[in-house]
């Protein structure tokens, strides 16, 4: 087993009675529960904070390309998705 160290906390006496009672119906330990939640947490704020700066790489590329002039205007798209919705209604009219 790797290095391992308390976690210590306060919780209500009732919050810990039910969660005890929880982790006993599942034939768990109130750590074990604990244990797999931190694993979860960490992993999904890991996934997190990797879509996060996806997204925000997403974003300056684009606001650098407007900066630029790189830019589509409204009526461009919408005569594009216009032409596109048309050939959608045409194609399940058939």
């Amino acid at each position: 087993m790797a290095d391992v160290t308390t976690f210590t906390f306060q919780v209500d006496k009732e919050l810990e009675a039910a969660f005890s009672d929880a982790a006993a119906a599942k034939d768990m330990s109130g750590a074990d529960i604990l244990r797999d939640f931190m694993r979860d947490y960490v992993e999904q704020e890991n996934h997190t904070g990797a879509y996060d700066a996806w997204f925000r790489r997403k974003v300056q590329t684009s606001i650098d390309a407007a900066n630029v002039g790189q830019i589509i205007s409204d009526e461009a798209v919408e005569d594009e998705f216009s032409m596109l919705r048309e050939n959608a209604r045409k194609s399940s009219a058939r």
